[in-house]
């Protein structure tokens, strides 16, 4: 490392990373980024860079935060690279893919928290939900992991996302999980992170004086039913029950009296959340307590801002390094892009969500649209903006490019677009397809071609394809789009500049550009 910023003195290694080791899931939940995410190639972590971390001996490590970690090849190895470290660890799953041998894993390790996400507890509501989850044998697999730690100090925690369809469940929920002595039972508010009309119909803010009147009634079921487990509310609002027994209150947990209970607080709870001497706009510490490790091995800052990989540096190195130490200044100086953060405000700060504002049931880039919400369509009546342009992958000399609902294939040879500005499709040799894979294909099928074309311009004519009624032929350094209704033609004796519809290039994107456009206009006039 070339310099070392600790912020003059008050920057410490942290105490809390976050680590997804892969970046899919099997499940679909419905109201799930995972559900939304276009089906592309997803980074797998290397096991072998769990050394790397070694800077974070006796420091605490939550194992998926926003994918499902037992799909992980390697979880055995990773988790017992974390226990080596003398890494404290949280553990979110589904429950779904949790069996003897990963439970003994678990056994081997020093587990802080196991936090099960179950949405609902009858089972039509829940495989509702969680698409692709089976209810009993989910529940059997949490259940077996429950009676093995029972003689431990292991916190059992419930995530439970709490919309239309599971909100009459609440009572239900937390009896349930309180029969088997789990710790808390956190109600999540489930938040429209895209303008999708069913997610929108999900929504609780229509039904907020009923959420209150369900949470009210489960809040003083908990109480005076004397129930073990302690229960998180998703949203702060005015009751006549939280002002009779206030002393069963802190923020939005909700504790009987039992003796035994545990109001055990998640570990962004623990490290995040709270006052920062250099933080004067926000109560959040992320920024120097705690980072992310990406599935491809980068190390993000709140969520969003990569200040290095693993696979080039060591953890600590990337900690205390310049553009560490450029992102830290960049936060405590704009307080615009803290208020921005729906990552602190669901995720962090959310003992501050209001059940009567709107725009806490939306993310921010969605809540400049709640006055054109619709709830019981579940349309917005205004043209939603698209996300920014994405680079997805660069491969054989193209950038695979997501923006709106297409992928862009763009050649490195036509230097900087602005995708979100530029009529992509006019322009020569880019490739536009509604799929990635299939963008993909095509950018390889170029590169592919163009190194037949590379090795020599003496060989006789080669069929490339067939496409829109033309086949694509390479010969001589060119590419050639030669008319079914031509018939045969001894394309190495023809001269082609004479006759009609026959499209040269050098290019083969340039070809494919000119039949497909004679193509649609064909079927336009006919």
């Amino acid at each position: 490392m070339n310099r070392y910023f600790d912020m003059n003195g008050t920057l410490s290694l942290p105490k809390m990373i976050e680590i997804d080791p892969v970046e899919t899931c099997n499940l679909r939940c419905r109201m799930c980024h995972v559900s939304f995410m276009p089906s592309e190639k997803h980074p797998v972590f290397d096991v072998k860079l769990v050394p790397k971390l070694k800077a974070l001996r006796g420091a605490y490590a939550s194992i998926g935060s926003g994918f499902e970690p037992l799909l992980y090849n390697d979880f055995d190895r990773l988790m017992g690279g974390f226990a080596d470290l003398g890494v404290r660890m949280q553990l979110i799953t589904n429950g779904t893919l949790l069996n003897k041998n990963k439970i003994q894993i678990l056994l081997d390790c020093d587990m802080d928290i196991i936090n099960f996400s179950f949405d609902g507890i009858r089972r039509e509501t829940f495989e509702h939900i969680r698409r692709g989850a089976d209810h009993a044998e989910t529940l059997r697999n949490i259940l077996d992991a429950r009676a093995q730690f029972a003689c431990r100090e292991t916190a059992f925690l419930i995530n439970t996302t709490t919309m239309r369809s599971n909100l009459e469940e609440s009572i239900e929920i937390l009896d349930f999980w309180d029969r088997y002595n789990f710790d808390v039972v956190r109600f999540l508010p489930m938040v429209v992170r895209y303008p999708d009309q069913e997610l929108i119909r999900e929504s609780l803010y229509p039904i907020k004086e009923d959420m209150k009147r369900v949470f009210d009634e489960a809040a003083l079921h908990l109480i005076q039913g004397n129930l073990r487990t302690v229960m998180l509310l998703p949203y702060l609002y005015a009751s006549q029950v939280r002002s009779r027994f206030s002393e069963n209150y802190t923020g939005l947990y909700v504790s009987s009296n039992n003796s035994t209970k545990r109001k055990i607080l998640s570990l962004r709870e623990r490290f995040q959340l709270g006052d920062h001497p250099l933080m004067r706009f926000y109560d959040c510490r992320a920024a120097f307590t705690t980072a992310t490790i990406l599935a491809n091995g980068d190390v993000q800052l709140c969520y969003k801002y990569s200040i290095g990989n693993l696979h080039t540096d060591s953890f600590e190195d990337i900690w205390f390094g310049e553009e560490a130490n450029r992102i830290r200044h960049l936060i405590i100086s704009e307080p615009e892009d803290c208020a921005a953060c729906d990552c602190f405000k669901f995720g962090i700060a959310f003992h501050k969500l209001d059940a009567d504002c709107v725009e806490n049931y939306f993310t921010g880039e969605l809540s400049a649209y709640v006055k054109d919400v619709d709830f019981r369509t579940g349309l917005i009546h205004a043209k939603v903006t698209p996300k920014p342009p994405r680079l997805v992958l660069s491969e054989e000399g193209y950038n695979i490019v997501a923006y709106g609902d297409k992928y862009f294939g763009i050649p490195h040879a036509a230097g900087p677009l602005e995708v979100d500005k530029a009529d992509c499709s006019s322009l020569p040799n880019v490739i536009v397809e509604g799929r990635f894979a299939t963008a993909l294909a095509r950018v390889r099928k170029v590169a592919s071609q163009a190194r037949i074309l590379s090795k020599g311009t003496s060989g006789p004519p080669q069929l490339v394809f067939s496409d829109g009624g033309y086949n694509i032929v390479v010969y001589d350094g060119k590419y050639l789009g030669i008319p079914h209704h031509l018939g045969p033609l001894e394309v190495d004796k023809t001269d082609f500049s004479t006759i009609p519809d026959v499209v040269v290039a050098e290019e083969l994107e340039s070809v494919l550009s000119h039949v497909r456009k004679m193509a649609k206009s064909k079927v336009v006039s006919g």
